[in-house]
């Protein structure tokens, strides 16, 4: 399975998907224009990717801010790495958000309150 690199830009986060090492990452902002047309193919890329068996799955989210169909579309992400633990495989997410900034941190707990996914809300300076 090859992996998934995508540069950010101004509107939307840098994605670094390695299959190998079971590390996902977004970082940046996620404002795109056309929502679905930059997600769709990150949750097809997830779909094969556990369709593989990982022995541990890592997801690193560090985004500055979402809007709301962003928001939409990593939620439908955890809920596929939540079916995915549900089956006794192993994942971890992070959820980095700026110390000061109280919107990401109570999405990252939303999420965290809404799933059954083992999410560590971490504050970064």
């Amino acid at each position: 399975m090859d992996n998934l690199e995508i540069e950010g830009t101004f509107k939307s986060p840098s994605v670094s998907f390695d299959a190998h090492a079971g590390l996902l990452e977004l970082e940046g902002k996620s404002i795109p224009e056309r929502t679905g047309e930059f997600y769709e193919p990150l949750l097809d890329w997830i779909e094969e990717y556990l369709a593989e068996n990982h022995e541990m799955t890592n997801v690193d989210l560090n985004l500055e801010y979402c809007n709301s169909s962003s928001t939409r579309y990593v939620l439908d992400i955890l809920q596929k790495f939540e079916a995915f633990a549900q089956k006794g495989n192993s994942v971890k997410v992070i959820w980095k958000y700026e110390e000061d900034d109280e919107d990401m941190h109570n999405l990252g707990q939303s999420y965290q309150e809404a799933l059954e996914l083992n999410i560590a809300l971490v504050p970064i300076n």
